[in-house]
């Protein structure tokens, strides 16, 4: 577009480490850092093209959740994620770095960690649309989607359903 957009369409907005403002459009991530636009292409080299999310790991890597799979931006290079390293969900609907430096992805159909390389599913939420995940000030970590809400402390879980409360002690 005119003011150094690839595209006008944006899908997902995040601000990294680094002070970049990542903007995902289609076909395309853009970098906005003082007031400069610099534009990836991503077509034809991240499955669907469509960015739907960002997140950041604990060594300032960015990673790009699209509709249609998982790619890392390293060193002005895409690195795609998917079945061989464990992600068998293509919907990326959420990545989110806890306060353990662990990073979660959300997607269509359950909740992975990044762990060594390779994603675990977390069988807790396998066929679960997952949309947020967040931590809160005492560490727990805190998973919605279209089941409820779920909160993992050390080894104690529970989720809250429509119309249901948190079981008792799990504050």
């Amino acid at each position: 577009t005119a003011d150094g957009l690839a595209k006008d369409s944006v899908n997902g907005l995040y601000e990294d480490s680094r002070g970049c403002l990542w903007i995902g459009t289609i076909d395309a991530v853009n970098c906005l850092k003082d007031e400069k636009i610099t534009s990836y292409d991503i077509k034809g080299v991240l499955p669907n093209g469509r960015t739907r999310t960002f997140g950041e790991s604990a060594d300032g890597e960015l990673w790009i959740g699209t509709s249609d799979g998982l790619a890392l931006f390293r060193d002005n290079q895409f690195t795609v994620f998917g079945e061989a390293e464990g992600l068998t969900e293509k919907f990326v609907r959420i990545i989110y770095r806890d306060v353990e430096n662990t990073l979660w992805i959300g997607t269509d159909n359950g909740l992975f960690r990044l762990e060594n390389g390779k994603f675990i599913a977390d069988k807790r939420f396998e066929g679960k649309i997952i949309r947020s995940i967040t931590n809160d000030k005492a560490g727990a970590l805190w998973i919605g989607g279209g089941f409820g809400v779920s909160r993992i402390f050390g080894n104690n879980f529970a989720t809250m359903e429509s119309r249901k409360e948190l079981p008792s002690g799990v504050y």
